[in-house]
């Protein structure tokens, strides 16, 4: 027959159970801090990167407010510009001399000469007529007369009249004057 004898006393059984009890627990316990330590590290660095995000959150709706008054400033600004740009574009819409120049070429028939054109106009006026005198020469009265229908027909061109013809001796038999210095009709 077999019989155990335990020697150990009582109070020594029971710390052994309540060892193997703490033991198990810290065991059990173990994994737990560890994984709160992780998890701490972890939404600590979360946390710092949504801080970081905020800040620069922040930082850009300030850069976007700067940015957009500057861009009012800047929109005001070249509103002005285009204001005095078209001031300063308003006397470039006056009668150029070669617009005047290609009228008077334009429909002249092949035996008028001219020899003399002078040209008066205020610099830098679009509401001002300017002052031609165009002298000339033509073969025939016929000529003369289809020249002049034509200049006073154009848009172009201030009134224009007649102010003196001339009978020639040579290849022009009429020698003439326009101006417009006091013209009779009015456009």
């Amino acid at each position: 027959m077999n019989a155990e004898v335990d020697y150990l006393p009582a109070w020594y059984r029971g710390n052994t159970k309540r060892r193997r009890a703490t033991r198990e627990r810290v065991l059990l316990a173990l994994p737990v801090l560890l994984a709160l330590a992780v998890v701490d590290v972890v939404m600590r660095i979360r946390v710092a990167n949504v801080r970081e995000m905020a800040k620069n959150a922040r930082e850009h709706a300030e850069y976007g407010l700067r940015v957009g008054e500057e861009a009012k400033t800047l929109a005001a600004h070249a509103s002005e510009l285009q204001t005095t740009l078209g001031e300063w574009s308003k006397p470039l819409a006056s009668r150029r001399m070669t617009e005047l120049l290609d009228e008077l070429l334009a429909g002249r028939p092949s035996g008028i000469t001219l020899h003399e054109l002078v040209v008066h106009q205020t610099p830098w006026s679009p509401d001002s007529l300017p002052t031609l005198t165009v002298g000339a020469v033509s073969p025939t009265s016929e000529d003369l007369k289809t020249w002049l229908d034509l200049v006073r027909a154009s848009e172009v061109l201030p009134p224009l009249q007649c102010q003196r013809t001339d009978e020639g001796r040579d290849d022009a038999a009429f020698a003439f004057l326009l101006d417009n210095k006091n013209p009779r009709r009015s456009r």
